[in-house]
């Protein structure tokens, strides 16, 4: 009797500490530009113009990467980064992680591409 009131216990604690069906990521390729210098100017100019329409917390960067922090909509955080390839040339890819729904990550994304395409 104990053992089935404990084992119903155990599994109604363990369905409720599940994880979070929505969290998830978003990987695409920007394409290739001729230098770093010129990828970061494009990231911070694209996040930057994204958060003064649609709103976000704060900015970083570091020497290859520009990060925006809490875009909205569903608080995703954004990296664009700019790695140098073995051809020289430099790979640009946005990266968006969240714990919104994969809605909210698309439309951020879309936003973005249309932005960084000069839409």
């Amino acid at each position: 009797m104990f053992r089935s009131i404990g084992f119903a216990c155990a599994a109604g604690l363990a369905l409720a500490a599940g994880p979070a069906a929505a969290e998830g990521w978003s990987i695409t390729k920007l394409g290739t530009m001729a230098t770093v210098d010129e990828c970061m100017q494009k990231a911070r100019k694209v996040i930057s113009a994204y958060m003064f329409d649609k709103g976000g917390a704060e900015t970083g960067a570091d020497s290859w990467s520009i990060y925006g922090y809490d875009l909205e909509p569903g608080a995703q955080d954004v990296v664009i980064v700019c790695p140098v390839g073995a051809s020289e040339q430099v790979n640009a890819m946005l990266v968006i992680q969240s714990e919104s729904e994969p809605a909210d990550r698309k439309a951020v994304s879309d936003a973005l591409l249309r932005l960084w395409d000069g839409e």
